[in-house]
């Protein structure tokens, strides 16, 4: 994984965009917190350390 240096951090050159989270069925609002999780996981065991859309970015 690439990694950049922005400020103190070092950030992987690629995010993970969390705008649009599963959803759990029947519902428009309630992440569906097992498959985020899982996605999450998946990044991190790639290198991503970089997640925006959260208010946070």
């Amino acid at each position: 994984m690439i990694k950049r240096k922005f400020k103190e951090l070092e950030l992987s050159g690629l995010g993970l965009g969390c705008m649009r989270l599963p959803l759990e069925k029947g519902s428009n609002t309630k992440p569906d917190l097992e498959k985020v999780q899982t996605m999450v996981d998946m990044a991190m065991e790639k290198g991503i350390n970089y997640y925006y859309g959260l208010g946070l970015s």
